[in-house]
């Protein structure tokens, strides 16, 4: 398990399910859209959503503990 996989549970002890299903939509369009480029734009745009709610929960949370 890589330190960011180790982030990413921790983190989804605090936030939950959203986390977890935003983290695997941007891992699946990382791996299949940037290595493989394998995904077109509508399917890039699909996840987009998913992943900046991710995006915005995590920086909130690491906004409040360095408060």
């Amino acid at each position: 398990m890589t330190e960011l996989d180790k982030v990413v549970r921790r983190l989804y002890k605090v936030v939950g399910k959203r986390l977890k299903d935003s983290w695997e939509s941007a891992n699946y369009l990382y791996v299949w859209g940037f290595h493989e480029a394998k995904l077109d734009q509508e399917a890039v745009k699909s996840d987009l959503p998913d992943i900046e709610r991710m995006v915005i929960e995590v920086k909130k949370i690491i906004s409040e503990a360095y408060r």
